[in-house]
């Protein structure tokens, strides 16, 4: 390989981030920017401000300067951001996540290329990708044509066709397939205009023009007939890297293919690729599978670019002994060091969050060698069972590249010449030889995947993997791995060819890089002059970062964090800031500073005196935002030394008196964790200088839930509940047991009290039953409250949960008399009687606390819950603030039913009023508010509202107690045309027709039934009304769901009930219990028609798939389902 070679084979591209599922655009656009006439005629499309949309909007400017940046940024980096590009075609958030089709996304691009040029600037898609087909139908007794001309950008190529069990294994067959003449004969004859009469005849499709740049989409996802679900085809098709189009200008009868596409038998495949040990000859695996990619710049799993699509395909790897099952990818380490990891196979997906393990996959293949190609690739053979680090020497490593990348150099020159032989064999037959230079592969299943593809490099020759963000040269062997499968399996999915790419095949000449717009060059410097500018500020903050040492320090109460610079401050100057920061009153060599563990409270290592000069750089123990902990002594005092098996223990003395656990003050002991009980008894008397006297040491284990208080600086942990004798430990009682033996862990807490004459008696028990039940009560200043802001709990209250919601208002009426004085005063008047406000449970839009007899523990209250305080005047016991609508049923066509609700006003109401009573307040409210003038209470219909559906009637002879009411009750008014009396067992139910001619629903109809009428009674009510129906033909059923009905439900329904039913209504299987219930009546035999609707439906699908299989491959590209 001589020089000029060498540095032409160097040559790198960059790769596309993934911005969650958008491979396939990935895939498409490196397609295309690899296409040499497509990026020029891009780059010379002009961009007008005038006539195009914004910038930011604009998709071809914005595709020039991904393309442009693509060209430009060869040497700088690895990949480029794809966002601009998504955001000009208007995708937001979730819609980036969504898979899409490659070749329905390539359509999509250049319609929005042509939309936004000329018929001039936009002619270079049509010249490079339109060609034009003839579809005609030949009369056989006249000859007669009848040809309709169409334009595509793509060929669609059918691989499986189930109905007539056809199998192409090959594009040549795919493509013969395409143009093949079906025949009309006999039921299926066409009318011919010229003869006038039904005659046998011929249709088919010709190729009246080939575009320069020829795709074949293969189409490998398909409906399956007998499960109704899309499915992938993963049979194995031949494609030639020369096409011979000329073949196929020929009439069908001419067309002369090979019906034995030349397939490489698996296993002499695996034998050709095997390595030879003594020479290190690099052959290249044969993959089927896919695999979790790494990001090559810092050796992590690159999550963010692989959300919905993961997995990718896998390189050729070069092993001594290879087995097809198993293979793995990675793309870089460091140059001098490469470190196996340990990988999950996941075999291959049809979902994006699913991973399939296939039957014939061996994880288990022992590592033999490894080989890397600097910058390019790296191929790494790895097994779960087995980790690994290697060193490769770097002479080795070179040595290793420079034979891979001849074995690469070798077979890309044999292809080439191979191609070069094939062109000249085939130019004779004419000018429409094409050579094949992408391929969009699909990797997965029928439900998901991922896209990557193969392309030819125009400036060197060379193959490459463009698999998002990651850029691989390639043998062209890879490519035969994506043919698709010999043996399908039952999980349909593999990596596969989906979309081909051919040019067609033009006098070589010199061909120089198209020339970036300068308009687009100077955006894209630029960038890279801000990007640069964003490097050299962010190193400069990461350097100000590095240099500063955070320290968090806890001193009693306080916690503070400090910033020093730690090349030039030492300890003692922390020492000194600390001091100062905190006003410490001990004198300055009184305290000390130690490590601090916030995980478990431990007071940890000190500082000695040589470390008090020391910079804080040079303190290993000393680490960014290290917690601290500043420790006192008593004057005259000695500091203890650090032991890591001691523990820290807190002793409270009973008092008398005690109002607040947490304000007590705790002696601390620092003894070792295995201490005997009758020792730490005698360090506690001397700790608190008691003589002889007796003390008890309690010690409490509850497993209930966890509180924790502060106490000076540390934090301790006590447990809750109802003490009894059976929860807590008299640690008297084992002289001989250790703290660690009786589960004493650090900041454990023990209770001290003198022995009494009544040993069942403890002090301590007491009162922990008593704090137990203290709850703390949060609430607001009434005097702030603002309608559209959420009040600030400011005060507390303490109070014993055992007692009542008055005692607790009491307290509130007395902190709001302490607090607020101030605003009373300004005010000239003092509202502090429990009368003058009203109390709510959590916030402003909780429950109104109206019985104060009731117990706080009763009403769901725990500590530190909150209270909603407002001023006004309580309610009574049986007020209820109600909100009061207006409302019909909507006159929109709707299958279900739609209720117009309006607010009219929100009053107090009286839960022990009468039905009747209420209905004449309200006309009065009605009239006085809303100037509505209703005659009498029987006009009105009052229904309880839930969302936006009326349920049950309040009916007149009722009283308003009958019926659950609480404060922001909903009730709609209904103002009918005439009087209405309900009676006590009556209820409401709607009912509509189902027309099944028209496929819809009648006017909805209302109907008052008694609650226990049985189906036959119903019916016959409803066949009053609907006469033009005999009883025997009509069938009801009950719709669940009245607002979110739709009428497609009833085709499945399977409740139908007719006149022989006898069943009650308000039992199974309709449990009709309440008003508003809606049923569909129709016709008794509409399941007999609907059966040979649907009969005929499918009849005539089948008819129309035979056909034309082009109108059913359209139907399934937009995911039609039956």
């Amino acid at each position: 390989m001589n020089q000029n070679q060498s540095k032409k084979t160097h040559k790198e591209y960059l790769g596309l981030s993934n911005q969650g599922a958008t491979c396939y655009m990935n895939s498409l656009l490196q397609s295309l920017f690899m296409t040499y006439d497509f990026r020029q005629k891009l780059f010379e499309w002009k961009y007008d401000p005038n006539k195009h949309n914004n910038k930011e909007d604009c998709i071809p400017f914005q595709l020039q300067v991904l393309f442009g940046k693509l060209q430009y940024f060869q040497q700088n980096r690895k990949y480029l951001d794809t966002k601009p590009l998504i955001n000009s075609f208007g995708w937001q958030g979730n819609e980036m996540f969504q898979q899409h089709d490659v070749q329905e996304f390539s359509k999509v691009l250049f319609d929005a290329i042509e939309q936004s040029s000329s018929n001039k600037e936009s002619q270079f898609i049509r010249d490079l990708y339109e060609g034009i087909t003839e579809n005609f139908i030949q009369c056989k007794i006249c000859n007669y044509e009848s040809i309709k001309m169409d334009k595509y950008q793509d060929l669609q190529l059918i691989i499986n066709n189930q109905f007539e069990q056809v199998i192409n294994d090959s594009v040549e067959k795919c493509l013969k397939y395409y143009v093949k003449n079906v025949y009309l004969e006999k039921d299926n004859q066409y009318f011919c205009e010229k003869c006038q009469q039904k005659v046998d005849a011929i249709k088919g499709v010709r190729f009246k023009q080939l575009p320069q740049v020829l795709i074949l989409q293969l189409n490998r996802f398909d409906i399956d007939f007998t499960t109704f679900q899309r499915k992938k085809i993963c049979n194995r098709v031949y494609f030639p890297f020369v096409l011979d189009m000329n073949e196929f200008l020929k009439k069908y009868e001419d067309i002369n293919i090979e019906e034995n596409p030349p397939f490489v038998n698996e296993e002499e495949n695996i034998s050709k690729i095997k390595i030879n040990n003594n020479n290190n000859n690099k052959g290249i695996l044969k993959n089927k599978n896919a695999m979790y990619q790494q990001d090559p710049y810092n050796n992590n799993t690159h999550i963010d670019q692989y959300s919905d699509d993961t997995l990718v395909e896998i390189q050729p790897l070069f092993e001594n002994t290879i087995q097809k099952q198993v293979t793995h990818q990675q793309n870089f380490f460091p140059k001098k060091q490469i470190k196996l990891k340990e990988y999950t196979h996941p075999a291959l997906i049809s979902r994006a969050d699913e991973a399939y393990e296939l039957e014939n996959f061996d994880n288990s293949v022992k590592i033999q060698q490894i080989c890397k190609y600097i910058n390019i690739f790296i191929y790494i053979y790895i097994t779960k069972s087995q980790k690994h680090t290697e060193t490769i020497p770097e002479e080795q490593e070179e040595e290793k590249y420079n034979e891979c990348f001849q074995q690469i150099y070798k077979e890309n020159s044999e292809q080439i010449d191979k191609n070069k032989q094939e062109i000249q064999k085939y130019i004779k037959n004419g000018p429409y030889v094409y050579e094949l230079y992408a391929v969009n592969v699909h990797s997965g299943g029928a439900f998901g995947g991922h896209y990557f593809s193969y392309i030819k490099s125009f400036e060197n020759d060379f193959w490459y993997n463009f698999n998002d963000s990651f850029v691989n040269i390639i043998s062209p062997q890879q490519i035969k791995n994506v043919f698709g499968q010999l043996n399908c399996s039952d999980l349909n999915q593999n990596s596969s060819a989906y979309m081909l790419m051919y040019k067609i095949v033009e006098k070589q000449t010199n061909i120089e890089l198209p020339k970036i717009p300068v308009e687009v060059e100077e955006i894209i410097q630029e960038q890279e002059k801000q990007e640069k500018q964003e490097i050299i500020k962010c190193k400069k903050q990461f350097e100000e970062k590095s240099k500063n040492m955070h320290l968090i320090v806890y001193c009693e109460n306080n916690v503070f964090t400090f910033s020093f610079d730690k090349f030039l401050c030492n300890l003692q100057d922390v020492k000194v800031q600390i001091y100062e920061r905190f006003q410490i009153q001990s004198a300055f060599e009184d305290f000390r500073l130690r490590i601090y563990s916030t995980f478990d409270k431990r007071l940890k290592e000190t500082f000695s005196e040589e470390q008090n000069n020391m910079f804080l750089y040079q303190i290993q123990s000393l680490v960014d935002y290290q917690d601290l902990i500043v420790e006192f002594r008593d004057k005259g005092q000695e500091f203890e030394d650090y032991d890591s098996t001691k523990i820290y223990i807190f002793l409270y003395v009973w008092k008398s008196g005690i109002k607040n656990l947490q304000d007590m003050k705790s002696v601390k002991l620092y003894v070792k964790f295995d201490l005997q009980i009758n020792i730490l008894i005698n360090q506690a008397k001397n700790k608190l200088n008691i003589n002889n006297e007796i003390m008890l040491i309690f010690y409490f284990y509850l497993r209930l839930s966890i509180s924790y208080y502060k106490i000076q600086y540390r934090l301790i942990k006590r447990n809750l509940g109802h003490f009894v004798n059976d929860q807590c430990i008299i640690l008297n009682e084992f002289p001989d047991k250790k703290l660690n033996e009786l589960r004493i862990q650090n900041n454990q807490s023990l209770y001290l009290e003198y022995k009494s004459d009544n040993y069942n008696f403890y002090k301590w028990q007491e009162e922990f039953i008593k704090d137990s039940c203290r709850c703390i009560i949060k609430f607001n200043d009434p005097s702030k409250n603002k309608s559209r802001e959420a009040p600030e709990y400011e005060y507390e209250i303490q109070i014993d949960n055992r007692s009542t919601i008055k005692e607790a208002k009491v307290l509130i009426s007395q902190q709001v008399k302490k607090k607020l004085i101030h605003f009373f005063q300004k005010k000239k008047q003092l509202r502090i009687h429990i009368d003058s406000f009203v109390i709510k449970k959590s916030n402003v839009f909780g429950s109104e606390f109206k019985d104060l007899s009731q117990i706080i523990n009763t009403q769901g209250i725990q500590n530190r819950g909150t209270f909603y305080l407002q001023y006004g005047q309580p309610s009574s016991e049986n007020t209820f603030s109600i909100r009061y609508f207006i409302g019909a049923l909507s006159e929109e066509d709707q299958p279900g039913l739609q209720f117009d609700c309006e607010l009219m006003f929100v009053m107090q109401t009286d839960s022990q009023l009468s039905v009747i009573d209420l209905k004449n307040i309200l006309i009065k409210e009605m009239k006085e508010q809303k100037n509505i003038q209703i005659e009498n209470y029987k006009y009105i219909r009052l229904r309880e509202k839930n969302s936006n559906v009326l349920g049950n009637i309040l009916k007149n002879f009722s009283m308003l107690s009958e019926y659950k009411f609480y404060d922001k009750k909903s009730l709609c008014i209904c103002i009918l045309d005439k009087e209405e009396e309900i009676e006590k067992n009556e209820m409401l139910i709607y009912v509509k027709e189902w027309n099944t001619q028209i496929y819809g629903l009648g006017k909805v109809q209302e109907f008052f039934v008694k609650n226990n009428s049985l189906c036959y009674e119903i019916i016959s009510q409803i066949g009053s009304v609907f006469n033009h129906i005999s009883l025997e033909n009509i069938q009801i059923t009950k719709i669940n769901s009245i607002s979110k009905f739709n009428i497609d439900q009833l085709i499945l329904e399977k409740e139908w009930k007719d006149i022989n039913d006898q069943f009650n209504i308000n039992q199974g299987p309709w449990y009709t219990q309440f008003d508003g219930s809606l049923f569909v009546q129709c016709i008794f035999f509409f399941l007999l028609l609907l059966f040979y609707q649907l009969l005929f439906f499918y009849a005539f699908l089948l008819t129309f798939f035979l056909q034309d299989q082009e109108q059913i491959i359209g139907l399934k590209q937009q995911q039609y389902l039956l």
